[in-house]
């Protein structure tokens, strides 16, 4: 269950441009952060890679370019994690009881 999540990716026009021009785009920032991944042999990277999420909270809403991309990749964000399976998760708190309990026993 994991998502890379890119925040302030501008996706002005001059932003965009200069991606355009360097080759630094989503698609590379990817494909960087996956090939790393798959280096470590303690982690398993599932098929297909972790994918990832570019959003700019301070776009400027009144930017077409802008509103449209900030919207497409919030919805992406959700739907991706409407996909993950459920996992059982406990706090700290409940860890330590947990741990004290069986040590008493």
């Amino acid at each position: 269950n994991t998502i890379f999540l890119f925040s302030r990716w501008s996706f002005d026009k001059k932003s965009l441009k200069k991606r355009e021009t360097t080759g630094v785009t989503e698609d590379y920032w990817v494909q960087q952060l996956n090939t790393a991944l798959r280096r470590i042999d303690a982690l398993t990277v599932p098929d297909g890679g972790v994918p990832g999420i570019f959003l700019d909270s301070m776009y400027d809403n009144e930017d077409a370019t802008e509103l449209q991309q900030f919207t497409a990749y919030h919805t992406e964000f959700f739907q991706k994690l409407d996909q993950f399976q459920d996992f059982p998760c406990q706090d700290s708190s409940a860890v330590k009881a947990e741990i004290d309990e069986l040590k008493a026993e």
